[in-house]
């Protein structure tokens, strides 16, 4: 679940969907609209469709077949409100073949599009999804809510955080567009600023591939693993590296795996040792937790060090995030 008010967590391992949800945009007037759409569910805002998902569905008044739609078939409004409202703008559909009557040039995560779409599944950062997106014009994109988000790149929950907005969601499916800060090559100088000195973090829980986890060293991408948030593990076995945070609250709470190649982690606040922790376990575990609390509510910065050392037991010294 989400951490509580003033509490900022690290989290690269699975979590219950939350009961929040994006806000979405009217797609009729451009407007925030007052309430918010939990999966599974939609509102009279969506697009009229003249074709439905086949005979079975014509006896089903205008309200169910929204729902239907909406559980079975998102793409079909959200290529509805493309054709409508971006017309000839291209668009990534991730996760999503379905993608018949889409009228401008389209790219897919998938390998239906691999001739277009190819190094795109080996971004290992936001930046570099944002790269492909302004190398190819790219200014939508059709996606999954995160929780249900499993395709490549990896990077793409954190892209969609920091450089895109909502406008159009159908149940469990959201359309977001490109920020115009982002836009182009002045866009692109604007992202690597932004990722150069992110933002402090408040309240919320953020991956390891987050922009504003600041890596200093030898610092790999491991995506192999089903279990961590969004797939991806941030590792380093060299003695002296290091991962920066900067967030505003009084309590922070680092999640970390273990296993048999695990070494031990030295975590500092404000440049001060609180803790050392022995990350080995003869068999892998997943969703680990240390937690530092009692600090002065205000701005602070945790750093996560890799030691060089470990347990006896352990094959490596491998610290991970």
């Amino acid at each position: 679940m989400l951490p509580s008010s003033g509490d900022v967590e690290f989290d690269p391992h699975p979590r219950a969907v939350p009961d929040v949800y994006e806000p979405i945009l009217d797609d009729r007037v451009g407007q925030p609209v007052d309430d918010v759409v939990p999966p599974g569910r939609v509102t009279d805002r969506v697009l009229e469709s003249n074709v439905i998902c086949g005979q079975c569905c014509t006896d089903l008044d205008k309200g169910s077949q929204a729902e239907y739609v909406a559980a079975n078939a998102p793409a079909r409004q959200i290529i509805e409100w493309l054709n409508r409202m971006a017309p000839g703008q291209a668009a990534l559909f991730c996760q999503y073949d379905h993608i018949a009557g889409f009228a401008g040039p389209l790219y897919t995560t998938n390998w239906h599009t691999y001739h277009r779409s190819e190094g795109l599944p080996n971004s290992l950062e936001a930046l570099d999804v944002l790269s492909f997106a302004n190398q190819r014009q790219i200014r939508y994109f059709a996606t999954p809510v995160s929780a249900d988000l499993d395709t490549w790149p990896r990077a793409l929950p954190a892209f969609f955080d920091d450089f895109t907005e909502p406008v159009f969601a159908c149940g469990r499916w959201v359309l977001r567009r490109l920020k115009p800060e982002f836009i182009g090559g002045p866009g692109m100088d604007r992202a690597r600023e932004l990722v150069a000195h992110p933002p402090s973090a408040g309240p919320g829980t953020y991956d390891d591939v987050d922009i504003r986890v600041v890596r200093a060293g030898k610092w790999d991408r491991d995506n192999r693993w089903s279990e961590p948030l969004y797939h991806t593990l941030t590792v380093s076995r060299t003695a002296g590296d290091e991962l920066r945070f900067a967030f505003h609250g009084s309590r922070i709470v680092y999640r970390f795996a273990r296993d048999a190649n695990s070494g031990i982690a030295e975590v500092q606040i404000d440049g001060k040792t609180v803790m050392t922790i022995d990350e080995y376990s003869g068999v892998p575990a997943f969703g680990q937790q240390a937690v530092c609390d009692g600090l002065t509510p205000g701005a602070h910065m945790i750093s996560i060090r890799v030691t060089g050392r470990k347990n006896p037991l352990a094959r490596d010294g491998i610290v991970s995030l």
